[in-house]
């Protein structure tokens, strides 16, 4: 044969012709040399190896070679000689690779030359093997696709699932939370062409009804049994009752099916409160119909009185809606009554004297003027229809609410109800003077405990339960504090819940996460899901018991050890007061700023000459020792002052006293003090207890003033003359003797009066006030009003917004190191934060009240007594105390405003548990009528890429939820289209929805007012807030924001998805056989199934729960494996889909003959003499 290619081509004869040609050049260069050339052997090599390169094995006229071409042996004719060498060579067939090469060379070469072919290392082919060979020259060439002990050629594949028949997946009509009142109507619209009877597997109605009623599929009669054609709801109070209708099969047809329920009760009871009817069939088509961009929500049919609460949920960014409303609301024997429809919060259309049956069309221009399209984007959106001012309805009904009211009687409620630290005064509910600052906290509490108590109960079916809490034993430490003074079960007697009002007495500790406990406890055991349960929580101020760690019913706590000791209590924690005491004689000095952080710094001398430092970290003092780095000690009784760019220089400046009246000066570096004896040159010995404390403009000669407290009880004053301080008595002119231990403050404008005032401590803790009159210091006791005593050694410093509040703070250090706030609140000073505090205690507090809320659905309200919203430590734990109780939180110093807070949160709970929304019909009524053909459409841009042709569409829904939070699995692998979650509110609004920690839904945004707005059963889940695995989705229905009804526990998750149908080319393998498969499903059972559909060999391969088997080296076994696999989201060896079920076919395309990519391998040819 001859093939025209480019370089040099032989036939066999032209192959031996250009061999003897060689040979005789050889033989004659013998003649004519007496040694050879090695270059003629580098060319004999170098020829061999191009002639091997170029000829095909198909063109050898050799009856060898055509015997192996004929018996498979050589399976590609269209190899090169070397390219057939390497492969017998890489399937160990070394004595073919030989024969091969000897038919080639053997008889053409003299005996004096010697030839070998190597492939790898390895001699395929020798001639004249010489003992000592010399002139040896060796050619090389790369060869590709082989490789010693692997095949040459294999096969690829792919698999793909096609001719799907039977494919089972669902279609819902849904109802919204509440739909009403009279006959109902839905349909389902997407059933697929190929429907009928027998290819429906399951046909469900589950809703949550309270009267009788009769079904129609297409006005065709569904009876609910074999004997009765009525359904009788048996559930209620967020529970639904479920129906399997599958032998009303025959009335279903494809395309659109209208399901039509007719009451048999009264129109009060002809209601549904959320639901839905389901279609489980089998079909032929890869996807249902589904326009991507365009949705429609067609209204339900409502015969009898529109009552409608529902949603809808806009999947992408809303660009255009219409709606189209087809109703009838006669007014003629209605006087104003307003027929309106609500979208969110937003009235879109009123109606208010039509009487005849109307078609109203709403375009894009109207709805966008009225509303925010971002705001309702990728959002489920409440949406309400029907009637308003109907003079004949009412709304009003019975209570439901239990309510713990728990009352805080530490031995603070002992203190005035403004200020901390200070007893008040024992007054009745009856004396005129009970509302006046100076009256006992507890004589406040308990008439506004019974205030409240007879508020609730003045609505029949509310009850009230009581807890009473302190903590006693309250020595610190204490290893088993009782939190629990008295309780009182839930009760609809006032008297006698007031009778134990009257008995609380104050005393010991605070122990508010056991008050919770008790609470929570109370209501697990008394109240039940159907009833609306609360929470009320009083305290007076900071929590101080601990709460067992393990033991979660437990109310006996734990009072821990001072800061910074956390050995005692098994939990950890310690007390404190403001912050972490120093040990003895704390002297706090504040700076704004001090490290660059736009934080507070409070640094505090000590008795042993040390400095402690914290920052404010917008709560509480945290400890910080590198904000004294650099102090060091400087022997005994040390007492800062801290002020910015004294000496000119930029830099803040931190002058000490000391126990023998001198100072030491530091200045601030950036990262540290560093010691500057410049910065209290001039500043002499006080005598002994020197207390700094600065003022700049004083006299307003624009200088620094500083004035030195001392043991004597006198002040001494200088002024900073630009290198050194002067003494000038005259700065502390009018200042006198106060006894011992003077230690001053200045600030300016503290009264507002735009002065300076001086407060200092002294001995017995103290204080005195003055003000500076331009001249002299004026003593003014009003400077100084609502400063308790602190003990001994009050050392005051004073300062402005520290809390962020506005107010001026003065921080107080005393004799044992603790620290004491006040603020300047209208013209008095107000202790706040009187009481030691622990972290772990509002930590256990919190935690409490999250699972009250999270255990028994019980809305927590908290309510700050006295000067709490003062101390941020105790406000910040009550905000989150009610937080976390999804309540609210409030505080006041001032008792009639307390008053109010109670009345107010009594009034919320009463509304709440009369609320509903059904229509109670008092009378006749004008019959009203909303048609099932209205609808809101939308265009909209996607936010998810619409299906791809290779993908399957699969309906899924979990079982029930069981509880308000729970965890949903996704499998991996799916692509996510749409999600739901269901919710049954009842009579209630679902007005919550969370997925992984992200409000996905909250009714609270477009009102407080739940009333007027809907009430979605399906609210639909953004498919970007959920992942593949494990979701967390939270769910809550109420009446109001305060007011939780918990949620139902027959909720539950329902998504689409896409399933990729197919796997890419898989890699090349030696064999294309196939094998005789068992497969197993996810619903326990299994396929037996050959692939390809001819093979009949002897090989078996599983894909189940106990084996997958199957043999990696052929390409349909690969295939079929890796499309299972990729079919087994949750990898436990069980096939989501029922392939026997589905019938859906399995394709496995081979193409074989591919070679390998293997090497590269070197063979050789070598020449020698």
């Amino acid at each position: 044969m001859a093939i025209k290619k480019k370089g040099i081509y032989f036939t066999l004869d032209a192959f031996f012709a250009t061999m003897l040609l060689l040979i005789g050049i050889i033989l004659i260069t013998k003649f004519s040399f007496t040694e050879i050339s090695t270059e003629q052997i580098d060319m004999l090599s170098k020829d061999m190896l191009l002639s091997f390169g170029e000829l095909k094995v198909g063109e050898l006229n050799n009856s060898w070679v055509r015997d192996e071409i004929n018996n498979g042996s050589i399976t590609n004719p269209d190899n090169t000689i070397i390219e057939q060498i390497g492969a017998f060579w890489a399937v160990g067939q070394t004595d073919k690779a030989q024969t091969l090469s000897q038919i080639l060379v053997e008889d053409l070469m003299p005996s004096r030359y010697g030839v070998s072919i190597v492939v790898e290392g390895t001699t395929v082919y020798t001639k004249n093997k010489s003992a000592q060979p010399t002139d040896i020259i060796s050619s090389r060439r790369m060869l590709t696709g082989i490789e010693a002990g692997s095949p040459v050629e294999g096969s690829s594949s792919t698999a793909y699932i096609r001719n799907i028949k039977n494919k089972k997946t669902s279609s819902y009509a849904y109802f919204g939370g509440f739909v009403g009142q009279g006959n109902i109507s839905v349909s389902i619209n997407d059933l697929p062409d190929d429907i009928n009877s027998s290819k429906i597997t399951d046909m469900t109605i589950e809703l949550e009804a309270l009267s009788e009623f009769n079904l129609l599929i297409n006005d065709v009669q569904c009876n609910s049994t074999s004997n009765s054609s009525q359904f009788t709801p048996m559930g209620g109070n967020m529970t639904p009752d479920v129906w399997n209708i599958t032998h009303c099969t025959y009335s279903v047809m494809p395309r659109k099916n209208n399901f039509t329920l007719n009451f048999l009760g009264e129109l009060n009871e002809s209601y549904i409160a959320g639901g839905y009817i389901r279609v489980i069939y089998k079909t032929d088509e890869f996807q249902t119909n589904q326009t991507f961009g365009n949705k429609k929500y067609y209204f339900p049919g409502i015969y009898g009185l529109i009552n409608l609460y529902d949603s809808f949920f806009v999947p992408g960014t809303l660009n255009n809606a219409s709606i189209y409303l087809h109703y009838f609301a006669n007014h003629t024997n209605i006087t104003n009554a307003t027929f309106y429809l609500t979208i969110g919060d937003k009235r879109i259309f009123t109606d208010v004297n039509s009487t005849t049956e109307q078609a109203v069309y709403i375009n894009n221009s109207n709805l966008s003027a009225q509303l925010n399209y971002t705001a309702i984007s990728q959002k489920t959106v409440p949406i309400r229809v029907g009637f308003e001012n109907i003079t004949f309805l009412t709304v009003e009904g019975e209570g439901n609410a239990d309510i713990i009211l728990i009352t805080d009687i530490s031995g603070s409620m002992n203190w005035r109800v403004d200020s901390d630290r200070i007893t008040g005064v024992t007054r009745t509910c009856t004396d005129p003077s009970l509302y006046d600052p100076d009256t006992k906290r507890i004589s406040v509490a308990k008439c506004l405990d019974k205030e409240f108590v007879d508020f609730i109960l003045n609505t029949t079916g509310n009850r009230i339960g009581l807890v009473a809490y302190s903590g006693n034993p309250n020595y610190i430490p204490t290893a088993s504090s009782t939190t629990i003074v008295s309780t009182y079960d839930l009760s609809t007697n006032n008297v006698s819940l007031k009778n134990e009002i009257d008995s609380y007495n104050p005393g010991g500790a605070t122990g508010v996460c056991g008050a919770i406990r008790q609470a929570r406890i109370m209501l697990g055991q008394q109240s039940n899901s159907s009833r609306q349960k609360f929470i009320v929580l009083m305290t007076d101020g900071l929590a101080n018991v601990q709460c067992s760690p393990t033991n979660e019913n437990s109310t006996i706590g734990c009072i821990s050890r001072l800061c910074p000791d956390t050995s005692y209590c098994s939990e950890g924690g310690c007390l404190y007061r403001v912050a972490e005491d120093v040990g003895y004689r704390s002297t706090p000095a504040l700076a704004f700023n001090l490290t660059g952080d736009d934080r507070w710094t409070l640094i505090s001398g000590e008795s042993g000459g040390t400095f402690k430092g914290y920052y404010w970290n917008y709560t509480k003092w945290i400890t910080d020792s590198s904000r004294v780095a650099g102090l060091g000690d400087i022997g005994s009784r040390s007492n800062p002052a801290i002020a910015f760019n004294v000496t000119g220089d930029g830099f803040w400046t931190l002058i000490s006293g000391d126990y023998y009246g001198n100072f030491d000066g530091f200045y601030w570096s950036g990262s540290q003090w560093v010691s500057d004896s410049s910065r209290v040159s001039g500043l002499g010995d006080v005598g002994s207890y020197s207390a700094p404390t600065f003022a700049f403009n004083l006299t307003g000669n624009n200088d620094w003033t500083l004035v030195s407290g001392a043991y004597d009880g006198n002040f001494d004053g200088f002024y900073w003359s630009g290198s050194q301080w002067v003494s000038d008595s005259s700065r502390v002119s009018g200042l006198g003797d106060i006894g011992r231990y003077s230690n001053p403050s200045l600030s300016f404008n503290v009264t507002g009066n735009n002065d300076w005032t001086l407060i200092t401590g002294e001995e017995y803790g103290r204080f005195y006030g003055y003000y500076w009159s331009g001249s002299q210091w004026v003593s003014d006791s009003t400077r100084a009003s609502g400063l308790t005593d602190v003990g001994y050694r009050s050392s005051p410093i004073m300062a402005f917004n520290v809390t962020a509040d506005n107010s001026w703070l003065l921080l107080s250090g005393e004799y044992y190191g603790n620290y004491f706030s006040h603020f300047w609140i209208g013209n008095t000073w107000v202790l706040v934060c009187g009481d030691y505090v622990s972290d772990k205690a509002t930590e256990d507090a919190v935690n409490d009240a999250c699972k009250a809320y999270n255990d028994t659905g019980a809305v927590v309200h908290s309510i700050g007594f006295g000067p709490v919203s003062y101390c941020p430590s105790a406000s910040s734990n009550l905000q989150s105390v009610a937080t976390c109780g999804n309540g609210s939180y409030y505080s006041s110093t001032n008792s009639s405003e307390l008053q109010a807070i109670y009345k107010d949160i009594a009034e919320d709970v009463v509304i709440a548990s009369r609320s509903a929304q059904i229509i109670m019909i008092e009378g006749n009524y004008t019959p009203s009528t909303l048609y099932p053909d209205s609808y809101i459409e939308f265009n909209y841009t996607p936010i998810i890429n619409a299906p791809q042709s290779n993908e399957i569409s699969i309906v899924f829904q979990t079982p029930q939820l069981n509880n308000c939070n729970t965890s949903i699995n996704i499998y991996q692998g799916l692509r996510l289209v749409e999600a739901r979650v269901t919710s049954y509110s009842g009579e209630h609004w679902t007005d919550l929805v969370a997925v992984n920690n992200d409000v996905v839904y909250n009714l609270s945004e477009f009102s407080s007012n739940y009333v007027i707005l809907g009430d979605p059963y399906t609210v639909d889940i953004p498919v970007t807030s959920l992942i593949n695995g494990n979701n967390t989705v939270t769910i809550r229905t109420g009446d109001s924001p305060a007011n939780s009804t918990g949620c139902s526990a027959n909720n539950s998750f329902i998504y689409k998805a896409m399933v990729n149908s197919s796997i890419g080319r898989l890699s090349v393998v030696e064999q294309a056989e196939g094998c005789n498969w068992v497969i197993e499903f996810e619903d326990g059972t299994f396929l037996n199934a050959s692939f390809p559909t001819t093979y009949s060999g002897p090989d078996n391969c599983s894909y189940t729960n106990t084996s997958i088997s199957y043999k990696i080296n052929d390409a349909y076994d690969v295939a079929v494996y890796n499309l299972l696999k990729s079919l087994d989201f949750d990898s436990n060896g069980r096939v989501l889909f029922n392939l026997a079920t589905e019938d859906f076919e399995i394709v496995v395309n081979v193409v074989s003959g591919i070679p390998y990519m293997w090497g590269p391998s070197i063979i050789e040819v070598r020449v020698w003499q």
